[in-house]
C-alpha cells in the first residue's frame, strides 16, 4: 500500500470520526469516545484490505471528493465510488449507533441502593429488597452466564419458550442492570436479572420452567468496580482478592461466596465496561 493511500485512509477515518462525533455529541462526551473508537476500527479494516483494491478504492474516493468523476464513468468505477462512500459512511453509522447504544445502556434502570462509603474503586452499599428473575445453570461461570442470560432474556422479551404455556401476556419487560452470577454449592451458578421497580410479583408474567421469580432481601454489599472483560479470569481473580483484602482490613464479616455483576453488552469495548465483584457482609 502506498504512502499516499495510507494518508488518504487516515483522512477518511478522521472524517468519519468527526461526523460520528457530531452525532454522538447529543449523548455526551463518553459516547463521543465510542464514536472515535468505532471509526478507528473501520480505519483498521481499510488497512487490512488487499493493496490493489484499496489503491483503486482511494483513487475513486478522491475523485468523488474533488468532483472529478463524471456520470459517464464505467460501472466498475461507479462501484468503486459506491464502495468508498459506503465504507466511509459505515464508519459514521457504526460509530453513531454505538454512541446511541451506549446512551441507551447507561439509562437502563439499576438495582436501587444507598451508598454508605466509597474508597476509590471500592464501595459499601445497602441494597433495598427487590424482585429478580433467576435461573440455575451448570458449567463454568462464563458458560452459566451465557445460557442463563439466554433463558432470562427469552423470559423478559417474551420469546418462544420464555413464558409458561398458560401465560397469555406477551408484554415485554424492560432490561435492567446488573446481570449477576452467584455460585451454588453443587458447582452450578445462579444467574439473575433485576426486575423493574414498577413491577410486583402479581404484575409479572409467569416464566417458563427453569426460570423463577424471587425476592432478593435487603442486604449490605461490598463492591469493587473495574473495567475490562468480565471473562478475563486473571483480571477477575485479582479484583476478587483486592476486595477480600479491603473487606478484611475494615473488619467487615463476609457472608457466603463472592458474586459477580455485569453492566454492559458484549459489544462495549473493554476500557468502557463496568464489571463488579460483590461480597455480602453483615450490617456494620
Amino acid at each position: 500500500m502506498t504512502r499516499s493511500t495510507k494518508q488518504t485512509i487516515s483522512e477518511l477515518t478522521e472524517s468519519a470520526t468527526e461526523t460520528a462525533g457530531q452525532i454522538a455529541g447529543t449523548v455526551g462526551e463518553t459516547a463521543s469516545a465510542y464514536a472515535a473508537i468505532a471509526a478507528d476500527k473501520v480505519g483498521t479494516l481499510f488497512n487490512q484490505i488487499d493493496d490493489g483494491f484499496t489503491d483503486r478504492l482511494v483513487t475513486r474516493a478522491k475523485g468523488v471528493k474533488a468532483g472529478s468523476l463524471s456520470p459517464s464513468r464505467s460501472p466498475a468505477a461507479k462501484t468503486g465510488v459506491g464502495a468508498g462512500l459506503f465504507l466511509a459512511g459505515a464508519a459514521t453509522i457504526a460509530a453513531g449507533a454505538l454512541a446511541l447504544y451506549y446512551w441507551r445502556e447507561r439509562n437502563q434502570e439499576e438495582a436501587d441502593f444507598d451508598l454508605l462509603a466509597k474508597d476509590g474503586d471500592f464501595e459499601l452499599r445497602r441494597y433495598k429488597a427487590h424482585l429478580v428473575a433467576e435461573t440455575v445453570q451448570p458449567g463454568s461461570r462464563d458458560e452459566a452466564l451465557g445460557s442463563g442470560f439466554r433463558a432470562l432474556a427469552n423470559y423478559i422479551f417474551a420469546k418462544p419458550g420464555g413464558r409458561a404455556p398458560s401465560e397469555e401476556s406477551d408484554e415485554k419487560i424492560a432490561m435492567t442492570v446488573p446481570v449477576s452470577a452467584a455460585s451454588e454449592d453443587n458447582g452450578s451458578w445462579r444467574v439473575r436479572f433485576v426486575m423493574p421497580e414498577a413491577h410486583t410479583r402479581e404484575t409479572l408474567p409467569q416464566p417458563a420452567a427453569g426460570v423463577a421469580l424471587a425476592k432478593q432481601p435487603k442486604r449490605h454489599i461490598a463492591a469493587i468496580r473495574f473495567a475490562g472483560r468480565g471473562s478475563d479470569a486473571d483480571l477477575v481473580a485479582a479484583k476478587r482478592s483486592e476486595l477480600k483484602a479491603w473487606v478484611a482490613e475494615r473488619g467487615y464479616k463476609s457472608i457466603g461466596d463472592p458474586e459477580y455483576a455485569y453492566y454492559n453488552a458484549p459489544i462495549v469495548p473493554g476500557p468502557l465496561r463496568r464489571n463488579e465483584v460483590w461480597i455480602a457482609i453483615e450490617a456494620p
